[in-house]
């Protein structure tokens, strides 16, 4: 192998990697990438796409992070071994190149990743099943093949928030040469196609549509200019209605202040007059926790029997099937609190102020 010297994370090395086939590429090349395909990568090689950036992503601030206490980890499973992370070249084809996160002076390539819990648990129950475990090996494997390498070490850690390792998990790989060869085969079937200015299949699952030709561009680019304009009126007028309505929450609180303890009250104003209407909402009966309390758990095939189209599970119904006629005092202790609430409504008004007295005139 060769040993490229240039600091990961730098701009040289950034340029370095377009130049050539990386462990990120290979997975999507592979298509073994949860979130990469050839295309997305082809489009980044040949400048169609900026590289996403990835400065401000949970999971690559959590590995910065983690990775002072995931190295120690690792250097303490390989007996003490200090790893260095080479970014390296093939000597054969310098098309292929690679940062490691270590390799030992005994020539074990090291991938150490650093996923969220969750995504932990699944690898503890889906073990080499699982497609971030697939995707590491391919990385890892093909880290081995750039550096003509025989053993590598997959490294799975889970961390606190402060980076302290947590649990983890080893995966050992050993060269397969077969791999590598295809490996190689499908890096230079891949380069050609950037050089050709070809693109590769589109994923339909995965992949972006975008336009691929000038006046496909100027006909999609006029409709979503439209929709552009479209969306931010609408906000503008959102944020007004907002405003608006947050002015008639408030006037409608002055006027609530008024009523005191009555529940009805009307303020004329010329012929119309506001009246509010005090009125209590006797609460629904909760079937669903009645059923939970007296028939246990519910088997969610049972909901969906009783569900409608709209997704609405009809508990009662559900109820009157388990339970049949259920004493009104049951359904009473299951009957949520009576709300209070106002209506406001703005009418003609019958109602004449009274004309000045004598005196008073």
């Amino acid at each position: 192998m060769r040993i490229i010297d240039v600091a990961q994370g730098s701009q040289e090395w950034l340029a370095w990697r377009r130049e050539g086939i990386t462990g990120t590429d290979m997975p999507a090349l592979m298509k073994q990438s949860a979130y990469l395909t050839p295309l997305m990568v082809w489009r980044e090689k040949v400048g169609l796409m900026l590289p996403e950036d990835l400065s401000r992503d949970p999971n690559v601030l959590r590995g910065k992070r983690c990775e002072p206490a995931n190295r120690r980890l690792a250097e303490s499973l390989l007996g003490g071994e200090f790893l260095l992370p080479y970014c390296i070249e093939d000597e054969e084809d310098p098309l292929f190149r690679f940062s490691s996160d270590g390799i030992t002076d005994g020539g074990i390539m090291v991938e150490i990743k650093a996923p969220g819990e969750k995504v932990f648990r699944e690898i503890q129950e889906q073990g080499v099943k699982h497609p971030a475990v697939q995707s590491g090996g391919v990385q890892l494997q093909y880290g081995m093949s750039v550096g003509k390498l025989s053993k590598g070490m997959l490294l799975m850690c889970l961390n606190d928030e402060e980076g302290n390792v947590l649990a983890h998990l080893v995966l050992w790989r050993e060269a397969k040469p077969n791999v590598w060869e295809n490996m190689r085969r499908i890096g230079r079937e891949f380069h050609q196609l950037v050089l050709s200015q070809t693109p590769p299949e589109l994923d339909p699952e995965k992949d972006v549509v975008y336009p691929t030709n000038y006046e496909q561009q100027l006909e999609w680019g006029e409709k979503a200019q439209a929709y552009i304009a479209a969306e931010a009126k609408l906000n503008r007028l959102v944020k007004l209605v907002d405003a608006r309505k947050q002015r008639l929450k408030d006037a409608q609180a002055n006027l609530e202040a008024l009523m005191g303890n009555y529940s009805k009250l009307a303020c004329p104003v010329e012929d119309r007059e506001v009246a509010l209407t005090r009125w209590g909402k006797r609460g629904s009966i909760d079937y669903k926790q009645l059923i939970e309390d007296h028939h246990g758990p519910i088997d969610p095939s049972l909901a969906d029997m009783y569900r409608k189209q709209s997704g609405y599970v009809d508990y009662k119904a559900m109820a009157d099937d388990l339970f049949g006629a259920i004493d009104q005092t049951v359904l009473q202790s299951y009957r949520k609190a009576v709300t209070s609430q106002i209506k406001t409504t703005v009418r003609n008004s019958r109602y004449q102020l009274p004309l000045p007295s004598a005196a008073a005139a």
